[in-house]
């Protein structure tokens, strides 16, 4: 969504000192949680503590009695299913990519100057691996 020139922000449970923007979320905010059975207990709970505070969710998951639809304002159904037994994720960060793209859409030109600056940052740092120039034979 950053890269669209939304704000946004990536929370992460590791030691839990990357939820701590949750703190200060608001109803003029929108966490969009993802997760399918077995539910992850942190996604769970960083959801419910939102929730609690009126923080309005939006919750990808497998069922509508899943723990995070039970608090979602809108919940977001993804198949869970798989021939082997791992239960499959790649539907969600599809989800997730659909989302952007209709933010996208909406936002408009504000959105296509928020690309091309992003892009333009990417290409300044050299973030995407290219060819190598060809030499010249002599």
């Amino acid at each position: 969504m950053s890269f669209l020139g939304e704000r946004a922000i990536l929370l992460d449970t590791g030691a839990g000192t990357g939820l701590d923007p949750i703190r200060s979320a608001s109803s003029k905010d929108v966490p969009l949680v993802a997760s399918v059975a077995p539910y992850t207990r942190a996604t769970v709970e960083t959801s419910r503590y939102a929730h609690d505070a009126g923080v309005p969710v939006v919750a990808v998951t497998d069922s509508l009695v899943s723990p995070l639809a039970s608090i979602a304002r809108e919940t977001i159904l993804v198949p869970a299913d798989s021939p082997s037994f791992f239960h499959t994720i790649a539907p969600d960060p599809v989800v997730g990519e659909i989302l952007a793209a209709l933010v996208a859409g909406r936002g408009g030109d504000t959105s296509l100057a928020a690309i091309k600056r992003s892009e333009a940052q990417l290409t300044a740092f050299g973030i995407h691996w290219s060819l190598p120039p060809a030499r010249r034979s002599q």
